[in-house]
């Protein structure tokens, strides 16, 4: 799937151009005067992008927890076996996990989640049964070497293999928040992200991805809602006189909507290329529109980049004709 192959550090450029079209669909869906009610429906789907990312580490905490109890009870019991007795405790001491736990980023974030996941203790529970159930689990807990890097690897299984897998977690997360439906691999890819820049040396120190990977990010992706929004008619003006023997309402609206987010894109923003504006476009029509979309979207797309060419509307930096900007 595409969006599982991104290689994503902070919120990607990616992600806030899809951030953007859900709020521009829903603009168009439903459309009021009021932008300012579209904006801060941006800026919420991205606040809780955040909160998603917090809620999947502090869900390591809530497992591991776990694997306390069940180890206390096994060891309580009248009947326990030597093993149980003595317990192998490298998941319950697992550095990786417990250095999150510590870290006062996530604490003072955590504070504030929508999501406890002590109120889950079945979902809990059936996550920590399939994970030690594993070969991967088991490995783990019987290598002879035990390292901070092996650590790593064991929580890489979870947020690769048992969370998204999960359908359980899907459904809470759907209860909790609208703006999380497409966003649980995105933010599994920043939380794995963030393991891979763990340092052992750094214990709770560690530090989270920003929001943002600079200012020009936050940007970015304001401007490019609003003027989408302010402009649309214009846009689709534009459109309309470059389509061949069909009409403007026969479109799809998300197809619409990801049109005028391109052409903002031509015309507002001097430093992105124009293919790279084009290839982000056309891969997200792959994923949220018709089989046909990308590449009647293609199509349309250097047509309308021809067209404003010739009315000299298209201001690129000349150093975007030799780099490619990183989205």
């Amino acid at each position: 799937m595409w969006l599982l192959n991104l290689k994503l550090r902070m919120i990607s450029r990616t992600l806030l151009r899809i951030k953007a079209m859900h709020v521009a669909f829903s603009y168009h869906n439903n459309p009021c005067e009021d932008l300012t009610f579209y904006e801060n429906e941006l800026q919420k789907s991205l606040d809780r992008y955040y909160d998603l990312y917090i809620a999947f580490f502090t869900i390591l905490f809530t497992i591991q927890r776990h694997a306390v109890d069940i180890t206390e009870i096994r060891r309580r019991k009248f009947t326990a076996t030597p093993e149980e007795r003595n317990p192998n405790m490298r998941f319950i001491n697992n550095r990786v996990i417990n250095d999150l736990m510590k870290n006062k980023e996530i604490e003072s974030a955590s504070r504030f989640n929508p999501i406890i996941w002590e109120e889950y203790p079945e979902i809990i529970r059936k996550i920590y049964n399939s994970l030690v159930e594993t070969d991967v689990y088991k490995d783990y807990m019987e290598n002879p070497m035990d390292s901070y890097s092996n650590d790593k690897q064991i929580v890489y299984y979870i947020y690769e293999i048992l969370l998204p897998e999960n359908i359980d977690i899907f459904s809470v997360l759907e209860d909790k928040s609208i703006f999380w439906n497409d966003d649980v691999e995105f933010v599994l890819s920043m939380n794995h992200r963030t393991i891979q820049r763990m340092k052992e040396s750094k214990s709770a120190n560690n530090k989270l991805m920003p929001m943002y990977k600079t200012h020009d990010d936050e940007v970015f992706v304001k401007k490019l809602l609003q003027k989408a929004l302010l402009q649309a008619n214009q846009y689709d003006k534009l459109i309309a006189g470059i389509l061949n023997n069909w009409e403007l309402e026969r479109m799809a609206i998300i197809d619409r909507v990801i049109l005028h987010l391109a052409i903002t894109e031509f015309l507002e923003f001097e430093s992105i290329p124009l293919p790279v504006t084009m290839d982000e476009y056309i891969e997200i029509a792959k994923y949220y529109s018709t089989e046909k979309s990308p590449t009647f979207i293609n199509g349309l797309l250097e047509r309308i980049v021809d067209q404003l060419q010739r009315d000299n509307k298209i201001s690129k930096l000349k150093s975007t004709k030799k780099k490619i900007e990183r989205s």
